[in-house]
């Protein structure tokens, strides 16, 4: 964007630097409207709010679920396909991991009906990343690094505001503390323990490693 301030500035020869911010948010809704859904499980697609718009690109790749994480966007096509909204704007203070249950539930009801989603907000790059590194924790168990690496891996201009980036942090807490939560309870005699369950490989993740 520097590029096109500079020329810009060269051509009309007048000073662009107080309109840095919009330039820079423009080059990246051209860039958005150009991009196409990243696949990162073959259930689930991570993109924004330029795909959520194109019914013929939803309808190529056979989705039958929108998850909306974005309070300023509407739904498109709330006829043709099975909508869950989360309503937060892309703010450091937004409250993201109340949601994160229920989106964790919308999107496993996807997997195992054999559906596939589109999670967006935007750009695909914030809210709706953050939600689907949630979801990528607690469906296979991974840490929060490991999540980020395989979506990152997938779409790499992903990147959740610091906000969202502490509470997926927090959230890699929850899920350690509650699947270790039966190392505390109180057990009959008889029954032994059962080991942790290790972390899973997702479907098709082993190209990832």
């Amino acid at each position: 964007s520097k590029e096109v301030r500079e020329e810009l500035e060269r051509r009309t020869g007048h000073s662009l630097v107080q309109h840095k911010d919009f330039i820079d948010n423009e080059m990246l809704l051209v860039l958005a409207q150009m991009d196409r859904p990243s696949c990162i499980f073959p259930h689930l697609y991570l993109g924004s709010e330029w795909n959520a718009a194109n019914l013929e690109e939803l309808q190529q790749n056979r989705v039958t679920h929108i998850l909306n994480v974005a309070r300023e966007i509407d739904n498109f096509f709330p006829a043709l396909f099975t909508y869950m909204n989360v309503r937060v704007y892309d703010e450091e203070t937004a409250q993201l991991l109340p949601h994160w249950n229920d989106t964790f539930l919308f999107l496993s009801h996807v997997r195992a009906s054999g559906g596939r989603a589109l999670v967006h907000c935007r750009m695909g790059l914030s809210r709706s990343a953050a939600t689907v590194l949630a979801y990528a924790m607690k469906e296979f168990g991974w840490p929060l690094e490991r999540a980020l690496r395989h979506v990152r891996h997938c779409r790499p201009s992903v990147l959740p505001n610091p906000g969202f980036m502490r509470q997926l942090d927090f959230y890699q807490g929850i899920l350690h503390a509650s699947r270790h939560s039966s190392l505390w309870e109180p057990r009959p005699a008889e029954q032994a323990p059962q080991p942790a369950e290790s972390p899973r490989a997702a479907p098709g993740e082993e190209a990832d490693r």
